[in-house]
């Protein structure tokens, strides 16, 4: 009797369809954690070379550290908590699509706040012009390290994470 059928056996394609996708997963969570790391390092960089604020001279006292001083520097760093408390942050499940973040993910002060987006000082009553390193580092991630990164992923996907 003759075949009505045949049959193509497809599983072998399946399995690497199975494996690319994996491949992709862990490629996208790797990414978005290096993204979120470069984040980081150029949010603490603009935090301790921002040139924004205008220099002062004068004696001033430190609310936080006590600390007594006649000028000011070319950083926004009164303390180191401002730049501890910079870190990155991966959010999502096994299920979920991985997301990370970066900022002030660890003990936030309102002062940060302040210093980021600029604020009216209490004493002399001058507005203090905002650093911007949230901003400025996200911008820099995305429109410099992202293009990079994507790019690298790419290729490490289509090799099958191969590194």
């Amino acid at each position: 009797m003759a075949r009505k059928f045949a049959r193509v056996d497809v599983t072998r394609f399946e399995t690497q369809m199975r494996d690319i996708q994996e491949s992709s997963r862990v490629a996208i969570e790797e990414m978005q954690r290096e993204l979120a790391e470069e984040g980081k390092e150029k949010m603490k960089e603009i935090i301790l070379t921002n040139g924004r604020n205008a220099q002062w001279k004068g004696p001033w006292k430190s609310q936080k550290t006590g600390q007594v001083r006649t000028r000011s520097g070319v950083s926004r760093v009164d303390s180191v908590d401002m730049i501890n408390s910079v870190g990155i942050r991966i959010e999502g499940g096994r299920n979920l699509v991985a997301r990370s973040a970066f900022g002030w993910v660890r003990n936030y002060e309102d002062y940060f706040g302040y210093q980021e987006e600029g604020f009216t000082h209490f004493t002399s009553k001058k507005w203090i012009t905002g650093m911007f390193a949230l901003r400025d580092a996200r911008l820099y991630v995305v429109t410099q390290v992202l293009p990079v990164l994507a790019k690298k992923y790419q290729r490490r996907i289509a090799r099958g994470i191969k590194k």
